[in-house]
């Protein structure tokens, strides 16, 4: 079977620097597959490539058999790829109801369709819809995170990327953004996962890629690399600390 997402020998430089140094993985259709690793490893700047912001130098990636060679950012958010980066990126002069109706600028709907998947957005993060009038810049690091994954949503995309979603959260607001994932997990969206709290990510992931130096180290189900101390070996560089990351 085809994977949705395959990404073969990848390479991302920037200047001298070789941040993705001929990395592989895959995700098959409706999967949820984290990425771990320290800061540094290289897996915001897989995201990006992926989303098109990057160049790869060499290697390949392909959405469903098709070669995203040559398509720019705007293009594969129309293939189904969203990518909710770090930094959120909220339009903070805007309303978040008007942010999200931004999310759907790239599709061909009447009103009503774009209204009604909006309206699926503040059932998901019923804070939105507290919060539907009020300029983005006005709302608390947990809302606009909550407002950049509801955007990315709106594009209806078959592949969502996060990265970093817990950053900074308090964690009732931490717990609300992860509900929603494995919502959205459930429902069949395919989920890369960029996260540093594997524990968060191991509760909803089916695979995991240990990241290091722009390399795969390691790659499988949560509890095997629980069990094998790879995910502190890898963050922590070495196998007894952090254990409370995966109890």
């Amino acid at each position: 079977m085809t994977p949705h997402l395959l990404i073969d020998q990848a390479v991302v430089t920037y200047g001298a620097v070789r941040a993705l140094n001929q990395i592989s993985i895959h995700a098959a259709k409706g999967e949820t597959v984290a990425l771990i690793g320290p800061n540094g490893a290289g897996k915001s700047s897989l995201l990006l490539a992926i989303a098109g912001v990057v160049p790869l130098r060499s290697g390949a990636m392909r959405l469903d058999g098709r070669d995203l060679a040559g398509q720019e950012p705007e293009q594969r958010v129309g293939l189904g790829i969203s990518l909710v980066p770090e930094t959120r990126d909220v339009f903070k002069k805007l309303s978040t109801h008007e942010n999200l109706l931004i999310g759907a600028s790239r599709r061909r709907l009447s009103r009503a369709q774009i209204l009604a998947d909006a309206d699926r957005i503040y059932a998901l993060f019923p804070r939105l819809a507290e919060r539907h009038a009020h300029m983005a810049g006005f709302l608390s690091g947990g809302e606009q995170q909550m407002l950049a994954i509801g955007r990315a949503l709106m594009a209806c995309p078959g592949l969502l990327m996060l990265d970093e979603p817990s950053l900074g959260l308090a964690p009732v607001v931490t717990d609300a953004v992860y509900a929603a994932i494995a919502a959205l997990r459930d429902q069949g969206t395919t989920i890369l996962l960029v996260e540093q709290n594997a524990a968060r990510a191991f509760s909803v992931c089916d695979r995991a890629y240990l990241i290091q130096a722009g390399q795969v180290i390691e790659e499988g189900r949560a509890e095997a690399l629980s069990a094998r101390g790879s995910v502190e070996t890898v963050l922590f560089g070495y196998a007894d600390a952090g254990k409370e990351m995966t109890q």
